[in-house]
C-alpha cells in the first residue's frame, strides 16, 4: 500500500502530466522515465478505484473523476507546500515554481519587465510566464495567476479587479480630419475591429453618462491589439483602442481621439488566482507587484 510520502509524488505526476498534456513531456519535467511516469499515473487511478485520464497514442484527456480529482489534488499538494513554507528555517526566502499567464499586449509592453525583476530579486523561484488572449483558459491548464482585460470565464478563480482601462475612438490624421466627427459619419467610416471585444454595435458615452450606440461595417478585423494600432496608424479605418497604448501617438498627432467627448466601453483588467494557491507566501509576491505595476502604468500612460 502506498504511503503518504508515495500519495504526494503520485498526486504531482498527475498533476504535472495534466499540464503539460503528455506523459512524456510530464517526464522530462520530474527527470524521470516515460514509464515511470505512465506507471505512477496508472497506480493513482488503482490507488483511486477511478480512471483519471484517457490515452491515445497522441493525446490524453481528463475524465470527469479525473477533472474532479485535479481540483483535489491541486489543494492537497498547496496545503502541504503551504505547511513546508511555514516550517522552513528561512521564512524570508522566496522558492518554488509560479505559472503566470498575461495578456500579449500587457504582457509585451510592461508585465515581462516586471516579472523579470521579481525572478531577479527572488533567484530560488522558478517562473513559467506564457503571454494568451485566450478567452476561456482553463484552471487545469495549471496557471497560478492570471492577469486578464475584462473577467475570466472560469467562475471557480478569486478575482480581483486592480484596474480600468479606459478606450477611445481614434483615427490617423489623415483618415480623422474634423475630430469632432458626428456618430453618422463614424458609421459611415471604414472600421478597424478588434474582433476579442468589438461587435457590430459599440456603445459610447460621454462624462454625463449619456450612451450612444454606433454601428460601423468593419472593414478589417484582428485578434492582436497591436496590428489594431498599425491598421489604424496606417489609415486602414478607425478604431477603439486603450488610451494606455497610444500615449506617444495621441501625443505626436500620428492618432486623433474622433468624437472627442466621447469613449468607448471601459474594461476591468483583473487579475486571478487558483484558490488553493492564494496562501503560497510567493504567489501573493507575484500578485503584489503585478497589482503594483499594472496600476502604475496604465494610470501614467492613460493619462
Amino acid at each position: 500500500m502506498a504511503g503518504p510520502s508515495d500519495r504526494l509524488t503520485l498526486m504531482s505526476t498527475f498533476v504535472r502530466i495534466t499540464e503539460r498534456g503528455s506523459i512524456s513531456a510530464a517526464a522530462v519535467d520530474l527527470g524521470i522515465t516515460q514509464a515511470t511516469a505512465s506507471r505512477q499515473l496508472a497506480a493513482l487511478e488503482d490507488r483511486l478505484g477511478v480512471q483519471l485520464a484517457e490515452r491515445t497514442t497522441h493525446s490524453l484527456t481528463l475524465t470527469e473523476n479525473g477533472k474532479s480529482v485535479l481540483t483535489e489534488a491541486h489543494a492537497l499538494l498547496s496545503q502541504w507546500e503551504g505547511l513546508e513554507e511555514r516550517l522552513s528555517d528561512d521564512r524570508d526566502a522566496l522558492a518554488g515554481p509560479i505559472k503566470l499567464v498575461v495578456p500579449i499586449a500587457l504582457g509585451r509592453s510592461f508585465l515581462c519587465d516586471a516579472v523579470l525583476e521579481f525572478a531577479q530579486r527572488h533567484p530560488e523561484i522558478t517562473i513559467n510566464l506564457v503571454l494568451d488572449d485566450r478567452p476561456g483558459l482553463a484552471a487545469e491548464e495549471g496557471y497560478d495567476l492570471l492577469v486578464k482585460v475584462g473577467r475570466p470565464v472560469d467562475d471557480t478563480l478569486i478575482v480581483r479587479e486592480v484596474t480600468t482601462v479606459e478606450r477611445g475612438p481614434v483615427a490617423s490624421a489623415q483618415l480623422g480630419g474634423d475630430q469632432d466627427v458626428s456618430f453618422d459619419k463614424l458609421e459611415e467610416m471604414p472600421f478597424v475591429s478588434l474582433g476579442t471585444f468589438e461587435g457590430a454595435s459599440i456603445p459610447l458615452r460621454n462624462k454625463t453618462g449619456e450612451v450612444q450606440t454606433v454601428k460601423p461595417t468593419p472593414v478589417w478585423a484582428t485578434n492582436d491589439i497591436f496590428a489594431l494600432r498599425d491598421a489604424i496608424v496606417a489609415g486602414r479605418g478607425w478604431g477603439i483602442l486603450p488610451t494606455w497604448l497610444i500615449g506617444t501617438e495621441l501625443g505626436n498627432s500620428t492618432l486623433i481621439p474622433l468624437a472627442r467627448d466621447w469613449i468607448g466601453p471601459a474594461l476591468p483588467v483583473t487579475l486571478s488566482l487558483q484558490p488553493s494557491r492564494r496562501s503560497i507566501r510567493r504567489i501573493q509576491a507575484l500578485a503584489a507587484v503585478l497589482t503594483e505595476r499594472l496600476t502604475a502604468e496604465i494610470e501614467k500612460n492613460a493619462n
